[in-house]
């Protein structure tokens, strides 16, 4: 179980970090609905997080942030994301937002995907 548990660590941080090292804990439903043998792998959350706390660091911003360890400590050199991959996590913010939002609401957005900037 232990290796099934690495797998979906590995799978978790390659997500992140496609999302810009970054994620609220509502786009999760789009990382267990590529991957949906990872809910129940995983188990909760928080623990999961811990365990793989080399990995991922998990803060609470008005709800659960996941970022990878490696996306927090990338230098100036990083590559920015693509406007079509910024596109994709404003669309996926507003969803966990019932689908509509204010414009005060775009400083969660921007704490949760800095690059997006």
């Amino acid at each position: 179980h232990d290796d099934q548990k690495a797998t979906v660590a590995e799978w978790l941080r390659h997500f992140i970090d496609r999302q810009g090292g970054l994620i609220c804990g509502a786009e999760l439903g789009e990382f267990y609905k590529n991957h949906p043998e990872a809910k129940s792998i995983m188990g909760k959350l928080k623990e999961f997080i811990k365990r793989f706390e080399h990995l991922f660091e998990l803060t609470q911003s008005g709800g659960p942030v996941i970022s990878t360890r490696t996306s927090a400590q990338a230098g100036p050199e990083e590559q920015l994301p693509t406007a079509d991959e910024v596109a994709e996590w404003l669309l996926n913010f507003i969803d966990s937002q019932g689908g509509l939002i204010r414009g005060h609401q775009l400083g969660e957005f921007y704490t949760n995907h800095p690059a997006a900037k």
